[in-house]
């Protein structure tokens, strides 16, 4: 097993990466960018396999950046960008690429797709024959009529995505990753694959069923751009062999000491054979004969928008929703380990009459990692920059869990400018029950076998309640994985806050709300310790009360904060 070390500079993003949003006909698009300006040489941009996220280049575009711009963008519905309202099919995904291009002012361009993303740039190479000029494929499987039955049975349909109390699903998926991960790459590696492949949620399986409905052995032979096929020894090397007899210009590189990971292990190697093909001059050739792309009348218009902002550790990810009003701005905090993802539903219904906005807390979401442990205060310091930064002056908070302590952190700091503070939960605990809750959220060591991601399921389970929809229940799952190694600052920052007399220095109308959670027993003891706290009882839901009762509780808000 590696070092946590390994592990922590494993999670981090390079230094030479930035990410950001672009609009496109579904909402927004992420993407990773490691920007080369001096370089005259065309901006690669990079799609991934499915169901995954742009995470996974992020080794390779690093070492590719110190030649030439290159993006990595998450496909709609996949990472952070936004889903689709129904399954889309490779042309759309192509399509909305083709919208991030446009928006980057890119005129020609080189293109690399993985699995899933091969498919999609072999068909944005066809709408946009005269703008892409090199293509890169990782696999091209070619299949029989058998294996792709096969894969259609295993992968494309919606009970590939279906969850078990036992934890099972998870299990499976653990061991699909597993089955074909390089044999260099970490078991981090693994873990933060299975990770990217569950923020899907319920429609994972899009990205395969859209995969499936084309065929590279009908794609290929369309294209007259020089293609490079990458082969490495992973689940679709067989049916990705035969792909090379199809190739109207190009290669097919044997990468056979390759597979799933190999952008961590391998990336000087496969740079190499990448920035080889790149750079080798353009043939005069046939233009492929153009398709037509298809219109953007789904065009998906969110409520809720992802932004970045520089903050003290690097990217700061946020949400927003609404505009200015009389009203002043609304802030959210979310638990550990998650992210303002949480908030989502909330956030729309609370936009109607103000602005609103959820970041995630340093280390969780899209945020990046503090350099050290931080501190509640730390958390505080944070927010207290983030909120300077848009200019507001007057705002009021709300904070879940650990977001509710930093609230009372940021209230001390910043009196001049919090208003009324919003607990969904205020934990006082006893000497007897913070010795338990600190044993209890200690950091989780990866294990080989994936019973880490088991017992982490099976221990969240009971705060759901069989009230509480399973797609809520799997979203806060997968928010709750995707702090890796940094998962557990956020809860030990909290137990060593001394929340009982810090509370007691606020002078701010409170309160506190108590959901039937993990915290129903100590949260009420908050009101006996505030100076001016109300409590506000959730009898009947614990976690996931924010998607349920969402209107209610927005009234209740409002009542309070007005």
């Amino acid at each position: 097993m590696e070092s946590i070390d390994y592990q922590e500079k494993f999670w981090r993003n390079p230094k030479n990466l930035k990410r950001d949003y672009s609009d496109c006909r579904f909402g927004q698009i992420h993407y990773r960018i490691v920007s080369n300006n001096d370089s005259s040489k065309r901006p690669l941009i990079c799609f991934h396999l499915s169901p995954n996220s742009s995470r996974v280049y992020n080794p390779i575009i690093s070492k590719l950046g110190e030649q030439r711009t290159c993006i990595a963008a998450d496909t709609p519905g996949f990472g952070e960008s936004d889903s689709p309202i129904s399954p889309p099919n490779i042309q759309d995904y192509a399509a909305s690429m083709g919208e991030l291009v446009d928006n980057l002012n890119f005129k020609e361009i080189d293109v690399m797709g993985y699995h899933t993303g091969s498919k999609i740039a072999l068909t944005l190479a066809l709408q946009r024959p005269k703008q892409i000029k090199k293509i890169i494929l990782i696999s091209a499987p070619v299949y029989s009529d058998e294996e792709l039955k096969n894969q259609k049975l295993t992968m494309g349909h919606k009970k590939v995505d279906q969850s078990f109390d036992d934890g099972n699903h998870l299990k499976k998926r653990w061991y699909g990753q597993l089955k074909w991960v390089d044999k260099d790459a970490p078991v981090i590696f693994t873990h933060r694959e299975v990770v990217e492949s569950l923020r899907g949620g319920e429609n994972s399986w899009w990205g395969h069923r859209a995969a499936f409905e084309v065929s590279h052995k009908d794609l290929i032979p369309k294209i007259e751009q020089p293609i490079l096929i990458l082969c490495p020894n992973d689940d679709l090397l067989e049916p990705t062999l035969r792909a090379e007899k199809l190739l109207n210009r190009g290669e097919l590189v044997r990468l056979d000491d390759c597979s799933h990971g190999m952008f961590e292990t391998k990336s000087k190697k496969i740079s190499k054979v990448i920035n080889k093909f790149l750079d080798t001059k353009l043939v005069e050739h046939e233009i492929t004969k153009q398709i037509i792309t298809p219109d953007s009348e789904s065009k998906n218009l969110k409520k809720v928008k992802k932004n970045y902002i520089d903050s003290l550790y690097g990217q700061l990810h946020y949400r927003k929703a609404g505009t200015l009003t009389s009203s002043p701005p609304l802030i959210c905090f979310h638990m550990s380990p998650n992210s303002g993802k949480i908030y989502e539903k909330f956030m729309k219904e609370m936009s109607k009459d103000r602005i609103i906005y959820a970041p995630d807390t340093p280390g969780f979401g899209e945020s990046d990692p503090p350099f050290q442990e931080p501190s509640i205060e730390d958390y505080a310091k944070t927010m207290s920059d983030f909120i300077d930064k848009l200019g507001l002056k007057k705002i009021d908070l709300i904070g879940y869990h650990t977001g509710s302590i930093t609230c009372i952190a940021l209230a001390i700091l910043r009196p001049d400018i919090i208003r009324r503070i919003i607990q969904i939960s205020c934990p006082i605990y006893n000497k007897d029950e913070l010795e338990i809750r600190k044993n209890n959220y200690q950091r989780q060591p990866i294990k080989k076998n994936g019973d880490h991601l088991i017992n982490k399921w099976k221990f969240m389970l009971p705060f759901y309640g069989k009230k509480t929809p399973r797609s809520i229940l799997i979203r806060n799952f997968s928010e709750g994985l995707r702090g890796g190694p940094f998962s557990h600052w956020g809860h030990k920052a909290a137990f060593n806050y001394d929340l009982k007399n810090n509370i007691q220095k606020i002078n701010n109308p409170i309160l506190i709300v108590n959901p039937n959670d993990d915290l129903v027993k100590q949260t009420p003891r908050g009101v006996k310790f505030a100076k001016n706290a109300t409590l506000f009882e959730i009898k009947e839901y614990g976690h996931g009360f924010l998607d349920i009762i969402t209107e209610k509780f927005s009234a209740k808000v409002r009542e309070f904060l007005s």
